[in-house]
């Protein structure tokens, strides 16, 4: 009886993913062997024995190869599952999924937030880091005042939302006197902007998501308890016609209703 690559890997004490992966490295090495031997023998073999020798084995092990890894399906089976994820993520506007990692995150907050043109916003329960740090101070008043629609959405400080969401978190926030000066500090760069200015709204509900729109590209996290936002796995979604960009659009929507301007 045949094993299945699950047994096979289980006796070696490998795991199937790894074991699959090598055997159909060891095809592909033999399949390459085998076409070897017959270009070999077309190009170099004038023997007629040795010939037909050469190309008889060539032909054999090329063919015990191909049939291996078609009989697996890990040609087949990767490359449509490969062609099924990429589809599925492009119906949906999703780009990647990422480890937690807030010097990550942060740094592709800063690439999308430079290189947006049209509109930017933002949800979350305080983003200092927009506020409080001189690069991030500029580079938004360069956008506010280049024409740049700009609407920011904070938790109202020393609120009991705000509060309830300080005490689900571990590690560090800045507390609540820290999110008043926070929003101190969005107000000071709204009335440093120009045109259109910034938008600065507070909301009064237990912050969940965090939205960071910049033109046609989002960064989504969620809150979890026991961690800091930036210690969740972050989503990077392109907008387009597709019922995660609506979810996201009416989440929005929902917060400008139900939020004042601050």
């Amino acid at each position: 009886m045949v094993n299945s690559v699950v047994d096979i890997a289980q006796n070696h004490n490998v795991t199937p993913r790894l074991w699959r992966k090598q055997l159909k490295h060891a095809m592909i090495i033999l399949s390459l062997f085998g076409t070897v031997l017959i270009v070999v023998s077309q190009l170099f073999i004038s023997n007629a024995l040795l010939h037909n020798l050469f190309i008889s084995f060539g032909v054999a092990v090329l063919t015990i190869s191909i049939v291996s890894l078609v009989e697996r399906g890990m040609i087949l089976s990767d490359f449509f599952a490969q062609f099924r994820l990429l589809a599925d993520a492009q119906k949906t506007g999703l780009v990647s999924i990422r480890s937690p990692s807030p010097f990550g995150l942060q740094e592709l907050k800063m690439q999308l937030l430079k290189e947006a043109t049209k509109k930017i916003e933002l949800l979350g329960l305080t983003l200092e880091e927009y506020a409080a740090f001189p690069e991030w101070q500029q580079t938004m008043l360069t956008k506010a005042n280049g024409g740049c629609s700009i609407r920011v959405f904070l938790c109202e400080p020393g609120s009991e939302m705000m509060k309830k969401r300080y005490a689900d978190e571990r590690g560090y926030n800045i507390g609540p006197e820290g999110a008043e000066r926070n929003l101190e500090q969005w107000r000071e760069l709204g009335r440093s902007a120009r045109k259109k200015g910034i938008e600065i709204r507070t909301y009064n509900s237990y912050p969940t998501t965090s939205v960071h729109l910049f033109d046609d590209l989002m960064i989504v996290y969620h809150y979890g308890k026991g961690a800091c936002g930036t210690d969740s796995p972050f989503v990077l979604i392109q907008r387009g016609n597709n019922e995660v960009t609506k979810y996201y659009d009416n989440l929005l929507k929902t917060m400008l209703d139900s939020s004042s301007r601050a």
